[in-house]
């Protein structure tokens, strides 16, 4: 009975340090089953990752468990069954087989522990609105005075010089005229301003031009003065025969006749020339 005693505890033992991840050398061991379960039972812890101290302390106090009922129902049998073929090595083996199954399935990740959930962001805390200052009372707009209409002005008098309201013309009888006829050309001068003006000399001076000769005759001023009123006009008749200032006929062809004098106002004086053209053929 003592015999029997020191094995099962030797047994215990064994399992416990094979739990514990240690090496048990069977070499020593005379009995072939049991060589065999301790063989089988290292090919088993050899396949798990080791197990957390809680899970190797339950399955010790499991298997003692077990080992102690098996005893028990024993010890009121007539025969007694060798230790390593009793149930309670079956119940060794399967308890050591549940434990490395247990470890392989919690390597392989099917043991996943569901993930924590995730605590609620935090809640921004909202930041009081910032009341909205009063608006200050729109100062009323002073009505505007009504503009006084400007009265129109009146437009500048514009003096108009005394000359240019003067106004003289040179026109021929006709443009064209046959060698040796009568050149006729009358002179007129209109005072279109308020005040009385004079020419000086008059009658005035007289040049006859031609493109091919130059001046061809010319006659000096005379030594008169003519006045002229206000809105009055006075004519001058001037004929030409043809000739030049040495009395031959001129050939036929185009001429300018040209009249000079000179306008006079007070200490004012200007001078006043108009022309006419005419052919002779």
């Amino acid at each position: 009975m003592s015999s029997e005693n020191n094995t099962d505890k030797q047994f215990i033992e064994d399992v416990e340090r094979l739990l514990a991840g240690e090496a048990v050398d069977t070499g020593d061991v005379i009995d072939e089953d049991y060589k065999r379960t301790l063989e089988f039972t290292q090919r088993l812890m050899a396949m798990r990752d080791d197990p957390r101290p809680v899970f190797r302390s339950s399955l010790k106090a499991r298997l003692i468990e077990k080992l102690a009922e098996t005893e028990f129902r024993e010890s009121t049998s007539a025969v007694r069954i060798p230790w390593w073929r009793r149930p309670v090595w079956g119940v060794v083996v399967a308890v050591i087989v549940t434990a490395v199954s247990l470890s392989i399935m919690w390597r392989a990740g099917v043991f996943i522990p569901f993930p924590a959930a995730a605590p609620p962001a935090p809640t921004t805390p909202t930041v009081p609105t910032t009341p909205t200052a009063p608006t200050a009372p729109t100062t009323p707009t002073t009505p505007t005075t009504p503009t006084t209409p400007t009265e129109p002005t009146a437009p500048a008098e514009t003096t108009v010089p005394a000359f240019e309201l003067v106004e003289i013309n040179a026109v021929p009888l006709q443009t064209a005229y046959a060698e040796g006829a009568e050149v006729s050309v009358t002179l007129t001068v209109t005072n279109h301003g308020p005040d009385t003006i004079s020419l000086r000399p008059f009658p005035p001076e007289i040049d006859i031009t031609s493109p091919d000769r130059g001046t061809v005759w010319e006659m000096s001023g005379g030594g008169e003065e003519l006045s002229i009123e206000a809105g009055n006009t006075e004519t001058y008749y001037f004929t030409w025969n043809q000739q030049d200032s040495a009395n031959n006929a001129v050939a036929g062809g185009e001429y300018t006749i040209t009249f000079t004098t000179y306008l006079q106002k007070d200490d004012r004086i200007q001078p006043a020339t108009v022309s006419t053209d005419v052919v002779i053929y």
